[in-house]
Parts: structure tokens; C-alpha cells; sequence
């Protein structure tokens, strides 16, 4: 044991060539490379891979089957979104505000019907104007029959609201046999009131109470940015919206459409809904009607 000479880590590296510590080191890094990119590619799996960094963004891939056709969706409520306050345009009201978003959620059956692919199409059949005691215009009633992906059909009702001359979605109600009674058939009759005095009793009645800002800033800045489709409803120049094949985004889904007037296919779009989960409920909303 006298003659062995005992060799510290630091001293053996010493000895080694240079050429080789340069090789070695390379390689470490070469490796540490490799597991990092794995590491990552494992958590960028499991956070949601694009459909994550789409949400971040604040934009929705465009689906390759709708890219011909120009629909190019964003992703909403973006992350700039105000969400802690309402942030309401001309005209509009807070009670308005959160009546639209209360009809939107007694919508859900026929919004997620649409969300889903069921309605194809939308055929309008009359359109009915809302005036005040003064004779304005401050909204429309517009009687549709839906036609369903099982070749059944059935009639409904979107109501709409018009601000300075903006119109936003109300409700889809209806799709069922005009002989049913209750709110269904009162709205295809065309009495629903759109003074504030109704806003507070619809809200009241409603027994909603958490009011998702975020989601209702977006539908209403949509809705103002986007007006070509439901102006040309209203006006009766469009008659028909063909729905076509959902695509699903990072929190949303993209209904084309393609808008029919005098009988020629005139313009495409599509329709963006939103999905949310708002007290412990998921819920479907229609953020607007786009066109191309």
C-alpha cells in the first residue's frame, strides 16, 4: 500500500488530454440538451400543447377545413379582457348588459344545439320590429325555422336589441311546437318588453346572481365590431344562414355559415361561441355572427 499512489478526481482530470476533457464536456452538454427538450416536450403535453399557447395568445388556429373559406376566428374572452368591471358601449345599460346575459344562459339548450352541429340551417321567416311609447326602434323579433342535422325542423325566435344603432344578440328561444305554452310561445308572439323596468324583472326572476364580466365584455365588443349579418337579417336581405361543421377551439367553436339572399348564396362567415364554467355551471354563449 506504501508504493500505490492514491489519485484525487481534481489530479485525474489533470492527466487527461485535453482533446478528451473538450470531447467529454461536449458531450455532457449534448445530453443535457436532450433531456430538456424531452422534459419540456412532456410538459408542454400535458399543459394542453397548442391548445395551451392558444389561450395565451388570445387566438384560435384556424381549422384547416375552413381556411378556403376564409374563417379566421379569435379566441375569446382574450386575456386582456376587463374582468372585474363591466365595460359597456353606447346605449347600453348594465341592466341591459346583464339581461343579455341571463337570456343567453336560458338560450343554453338551443345554443349548445348549434355549438354542436344540430341546426344546419336557419331559415328566416318574418322579421319583427320592438319600438318604444316614442316609436324608436330598440329592437327585433326574428321568427326562423331551424332545420336539424335528423332532417326535422321546428320554428324559434331570436330576439336582438338595438343601441345607437349597434345591435346585439338577445336569446334563441322556441324549436318546439308553436301549441306548447309558457315563455316559448309568448316570445314567438313577439311581446317581449325591452324597457329597463323588464330588464330588472327579467334579471330578478332569473335567480342568476354571479355575473361573469369577462364574458360579457366580449360579447358586447364582438357584437359591436361585428354588425354586416345581423344587419342584413333585420333589413331582409338575407333570408337563409346555412350552418356547416363546427370546429372547437381552446374554449370555443366556430360555426361557419354562409348567408343566402334573393335566392344566390351571397356571403360566408361564421358564428363564435364561447364556453365557460360560471358557477360551477358549463355554459355556452354566442359571442357574434361574422362575416368574412
Amino acid at each position: 500500500m506504501g508504493a500505490g499512489v492514491i489519485v484525487t478526481e481534481q489530479e485525474s482530470d489533470s492527466n487527461v488530454a485535453p482533446a478528451t476533457r473538450g470531447g467529454r464536456r461536449a458531450g455532457f452538454a449534448l445530453l443535457f440538451l436532450i433531456v430538456a427538450i424531452g422534459l419540456a416536450a412532456v410538459a408542454f403535453y400535458y399543459v394542453g400543447g397548442m391548445g395551451y399557447l392558444n389561450s395565451l395568445r388570445g387566438s384560435l388556429k384556424t381549422p384547416a377545413s375552413n381556411a378556403a373559406a376564409g374563417v379566421v376566428a379569435s379566441t375569446t374572452p382574450t386575456p386582456d379582457v376587463v374582468t372585474d368591471r363591466l365595460v359597456l358601449p353606447p346605449g347600453v345599460t348594465e341592466d341591459l348588459a346583464k339581461r343579455m346575459y341571463v337570456e343567453q344562459i336560458q338560450s343554453q339548450t338551443n345554443l349548445r344545439k348549434m355549438a354542436e352541429g344540430q341546426i344546419t340551417t336557419l331559415t328566416v321567416t318574418s322579421v319583427e320590429l320592438h319600438r318604444d311609447k316614442v316609436h324608436e326602434v330598440i329592437g327585433a323579433a326574428v321568427f326562423v325555422r331551424a332545420f336539424f342535422d335528423d332532417r326535422t325542423s321546428a320554428p324559434g325566435v331570436i330576439q336582438l336589441v338595438v343601441r345607437k344603432s349597434k345591435w346585439y344578440f338577445m336569446s334563441f328561444t322556441g324549436l318546439r311546437a308553436p301549441t306548447i305554452l309558457g315563455s316559448a310561445e309568448t316570445v314567438q308572439h313577439g311581446t317581449v318588453e325591452m324597457g329597463e323596468q323588464e330588464n330588472k324583472a327579467v334579471i330578478a326572476a332569473s335567480g342568476v346572481h354571479v355575473f361573469d364580466y369577462a364574458v360579457i365584455n366580449t360579447f358586447l365588443q364582438q357584437q359591436v365590431e361585428n354588425q354586416t349579418i345581423v344587419t342584413a337579417i333585420v333589413d331582409g336581405s338575407v333570408k337563409k344562414l346555412d350552418l356547416g361543421e363546427p370546429e372547437d377551439g381552446a374554449g370555443t367553436t366556430s360555426v361557419p355559415s354562409t348567408m343566402t339572399a334573393g335566392g344566390v348564396q351571397k356571403e360566408t362567415g361564421y358564428a363564435l361561441l364561447i364556453h365557460k364554467e360560471v358557477d360551477f355551471e358549463d355554459l355556452t354563449f354566442l359571442t357574434t355572427f361574422k362575416a368574412n
